[in-house]
């Protein structure tokens, strides 16, 4: 990384690990009061974890505050200790990223994203302009994952600064970089889910191909047994390539944590799938769980629209405006989603390695 001349890295009595950007807000939160006692620090992650007042760089700045032993069962549960998943450490930074998705800030940019991606989905299904060349649908597309590449950019952005810097975000640190951030995960986010997208469709089209006319035994034989063996194995493939997919959401914030460029942000996402990718599974899932029960409410609109039945000449109207009002229903999902990964992120990155 470029940004890690003063990192610091703070483990809470809890497990959770949160990477601050430098001394200076280190001291400041110890003087506040805001670490906890019992928390440890370190500066990188190969040297050993110790108290805030055994390091000098913090000297002065702890509060005296008396310790307390664990009160409940749970939390004598150490994940540094125990083989464990980490499911409440992680469930308390996925309740976090809720907090911290639901501010004006961030949903107003999900707001005016969510808002583009229903118009583009409307003008991608219906022929308004029939004189629009058939790549119009491929330059839609296009533009639907530049839209979602600068709304993961600049949520991930404000998300990073505001965990780092451990205050919000301003408007300015956000844009920093947002063109240059933006392309990079366009491409990377593009081009590894049209890369999924085309082995899937290879996988269904495999049992076709399979497919060579034989009439004679035992050719004919052979080829009941090839094809299907290829429905087997596309089946059972597909079942990996769909979740590894959802997975995408994690370029975001490698590339904006990071500050890599598109090979590097593929190959550590390649690297954290194949080293945590149950764990990942679950994080997605659980993130989506969440996503889906708070985008519920918002979506009954939505559904209020689709019982209404225009006459027939007004009927693509009606459609254009169910896809747009559509797009807005997604904006706290959107949101939620984009920032959780950043959490994720961080907590698989930075906390669970620590502690191999």
């Amino acid at each position: 990384m470029s940004e890690t001349a003063d990192v610091w890295y703070i483990r809470f009595p809890d497990g959770r690990v949160l990477r601050a950007a430098n001394s200076t807000v280190v001291r400041q939160q110890l003087s506040n009061g805001r670490i906890p006692s019992g928390s440890l620090v370190r500066r990188t992650q190969v040297e050993e974890w110790v108290a805030p007042e055994e390091a000098p760089a913090l000297s002065g700045a702890v509060r005296s505050v008396a310790r307390s032993e664990p009160s409940t069962v749970a939390s004598r549960v150490d994940p540094a200790q125990l083989r464990l998943l980490g499911v409440r450490s992680l469930l308390e930074d996925l309740l976090a990223a809720l907090d911290s998705a639901l501010v004006r800030q961030k949903l107003l940019v999900a707001a005016l994203a969510s808002l583009a991606l229903g118009a583009l989905l409307a003008l991608g299904r219906y022929s308004f302009l029939p004189w629009l060349p058939e790549a119009w649908g491929w330059a839609l597309g296009a533009l639907g994952i530049l839209v979602f590449a600068a709304l993961s950019t600049l949520l991930s952005r404000f998300t990073y600064v505001e965990l780092s810097q451990m205050r919000p975000a301003r408007w300015g640190e956000g844009l920093q970089s947002l063109r240059a951030f933006t392309a990079r995960l366009a491409v990377a986010q593009g081009g590894a889910g049209a890369l999924l997208a085309a082995f899937i469709l290879v996988l269904r089209e495999l049992p076709v191909w399979l497919r060579f006319g034989a009439e004679e035994q035992p050719w004919a034989t052979l080829e009941q047994v090839l094809g299907h063996a290829a429905v087997v194995l596309g089946m059972g493939l597909e079942l990996v390539l769909w979740p590894l997919a959802a997975l995408l959401f994690l370029l975001a914030p490698i590339v904006v944590v990071e500050r890599c460029g598109v090979g590097s942000a593929l190959r550590q996402w390649l690297a954290l799938a194949r080293r945590d990718f149950w764990k990942l599974l679950f994080c997605e899932a659980l993130a989506l769980s969440i996503g889906a029960l708070v985008t519920l409410p918002f979506a009954l609109p939505l559904f209020v629209l689709h019982l209404r039945e225009p006459e027939a000449r007004y009927a693509e109207t009606a459609r254009v405006v169910r896809d747009v009002v559509a797009g807005l229903t997604l904006t706290p999902v959107l949101a939620y989603l984009v920032v959780a990964n950043v959490f994720v992120y961080l907590h698989l990155r930075y906390e669970l390695a620590g502690r191999r």
